[in-house]
């Protein structure tokens, strides 16, 4: 059907079909913008952006962590509890066995027979040979000879054996002793002028004997005081010669400690009260006269080596 009449004028009905296509357009273009400006109801105005919401603001970091300058000081000081002595240090722990103890003979109620000596090897220089000559020997050893110094031991070539001659350490890694072996000696190194040179080379000499004689019971015996009127090499007087025994002496004890042998303080029956060996018992203040190297004799027997 035509939308114009006959006059040629639209007609009224496409006029109204008109004007209400163009306010349903209207309309739905005011919702349009109605959508895009006001908020959807049940969501507040001032609810912020939901980026402002998940991410956190840059000081939320910075504040996290305190500064290095905030730390403690105690971690530079030592604990209370670490600076506490623990007991086990406080009181040494008893880890090794302790030192063999001094064993210094001591005298007996009844001597033992003049056959003990049969058990005795003397090591030792002049006065040794003086006992030996006073005695007979009572049955005894003796690998003594005039002069002889510790050094001497395993340098001195004097024991005449069918395989030659032999010095102390020779004989004893060629025939071992194997019961009581006497060590005097001491006065021929008064002169040696230096305690510690004369304990060292003891100390090795009886390493020495120890090794070549394991099953013998060794005895060192004390170094005797001179005269007054005795003149020993390289010492300038009597008295000098003897605070030289006195350190000897004191040196052996040492070593008897460390070596756990035996000690016999002879000297302790043959010092005056001035430190001496008395007037009357040596000619030269050296060398014992009989009757005193019987007395030694004597004194050995009443301090023997206790019988296992």
């Amino acid at each position: 059907m035509s939308s114009k009449n006959f006059t040629g004028r639209p007609s009224p009905m496409f006029v109204c079909i008109i004007l209400l296509v163009c306010l349903a357009s209207a309309a739905a273009v005011f919702w349009m913008i109605q959508d895009m400006v006001i908020p959807p109801q049940g969501i507040p105005e001032t609810t912020p952006p939901a980026a402002v919401t998940t991410v956190p603001a840059p000081i939320t970091t910075e504040t996290t962590a305190p500064p290095e300058t905030t730390e403690p000081a105690v971690t530079t000081e030592p604990s209370p509890d670490t600076t506490e002595i623990p007991p086990e240090i406080v009181a040494p722990l008893e880890t090794t066995a302790p030192p063999p103890p001094v064993i210094t003979l001591p005298a007996v109620e009844t001597p033992v027979g003049e056959d003990y000596f049969t058990s005795i090897l003397f090591i030792g220089d002049s006065r040794t040979q003086g006992l030996q000559i006073a005695t007979g020997g009572y049955g005894a050893t003796f690998y003594a000879d005039r002069g002889l110094s510790i050094e001497g031991v395993s340098t001195k070539q004097f024991i005449v054996r069918k395989e030659g001659t032999l010095s102390v350490i020779e004989a004893l890694r060629a025939e071992p002793w194997r019961q009581n072996i006497y060590i005097w000696l001491g006065l021929n190194e008064l002169g040696w002028n230096s305690p510690t040179r004369f304990e060292n080379v003891y100390r090795d000499q009886l390493t020495a004997i120890r090794a070549a004689c394991p099953d013998a019971n060794i005895v060192i015996m004390s170094v005797l005081p001179v005269g007054r009127n005795a003149v020993v090499v390289g010492v300038n007087s009597s008295a000098e010669s003897n605070r030289r025994v006195a350190e000897h002496n004191a040196a052996l004890l040492r070593l008897a400690e460390e070596f756990g042998v035996y000690y016999l303080n002879c000297y302790e029956n043959f010092a005056d009260g001035e430190g001496y060996l008395p007037d009357g018992f040596a000619s030269d203040g050296i060398h014992l006269l009989r009757d005193r190297n019987l007395e030694l004799c004597n004194y050995i027997l009443s301090h023997p080596v206790p019988q296992n």
